[in-house]
């Protein structure tokens, strides 16, 4: 087996892709069933709060509305947060302005032993067996390793390339 070098930014659409396939490979389709609960449950909360009356003996006392405010807003921060989990492509795109490696060129070398990565102001260096998931989709390839999701994109390998990123990372064609 030989070695790949070649050089790659991350764009938005593999930045956003690499956790997408992430989640994908380790949690399945249950957090959009989760999500789905959660956003059910807000609603319920809201609609709960807008419908209900104080009690006809409490009418001149504000803080019995209190309890239904928060729960108002309970409600409506599960909406909210489940329409992050149901749709995390937009976070996600929205979170790669302030992705630090964004715009920056990284060099990188993949041989039967592991892969190097050298950026402006980082290196990485992972054999093989540290690696604890690998995936691939029709954009990325991904390789986590240490809390660290390695991104390489397809856009800038050949299809030669990619066979052997493949072969020497075990990786099986998706």
């Amino acid at each position: 087996m030989s070695s790949i070098q070649f050089r790659y930014e991350i764009p938005a659409d593999e930045f956003v892709s690499a956790p997408l396939l992430y989640a994908k490979l380790h949690h399945g389709g249950r957090v959009r069933g989760w999500a789905a609960l959660q956003l059910l449950l807000g609603v319920v909360f809201v609609v709960m709060a807008a419908n209900a009356r104080p009690p006809a003996w409490a009418s001149y006392d504000i803080s019995v509305g209190l309890p239904l405010v928060l729960l108002a807003f309970v409600g409506l921060y599960l909406i909210f947060s489940s329409s992050r989990m149901l749709f995390p492509a937009t976070c996600l795109r929205r979170s790669y302005r302030s992705f630090v490696f964004a715009g920056k060129v990284f060099a990188s070398l993949v041989d039967p032993n592991g892969f190097q990565i050298e950026g402006e102001y980082f290196k990485w260096s992972v054999e093989w067996p540290g690696v604890v998931s690998k995936g691939e989709d029709k954009q990325v390839f991904i390789f986590v390793s240490g809390g660290i999701i390695f991104i390489f994109g397809k856009r800038v390998l050949t299809s030669e390339q990619q066979d052997e990123l493949r072969k020497l990372s075990g990786l099986h064609h998706a």
